[in-house]
């Protein structure tokens, strides 16, 4: 299922309703794929310039691995001992 323009529209909203962290979680998708990594990391893009966060949490072990693959967990995961 083709999902990330919604997740996209949902991250411009947020940001422009003045959110500074954003939390994706993951814990129901079960793949990821280009398109999906593209919107989070311009999702996060867009976090960092208006002095915010995005990151993911929850992710399956399959899309974690993804995320590692594809060299972006270390920008999107937060670890579980970091404050917000």
């Amino acid at each position: 299922m083709a999902t990330a323009p919604q997740l996209a529209a949902t991250i411009d909203d947020t940001i422009a309703k003045g959110a500074h962290v954003i939390i994706v979680r993951l814990d129901h998708v079960s793949f990821i794929d280009s398109a999906g990594l593209g919107t989070l990391l311009k999702g996060a893009d867009r976090c960092a310039a208006n002095g915010g966060e995005l990151s993911v949490e929850g992710a399956t072990p399959v899309v974690e691995r993804l995320l590692k693959v594809a060299g972006v967990a270390e920008r999107l995961c937060r670890k579980p001992d970091e404050q917000i």
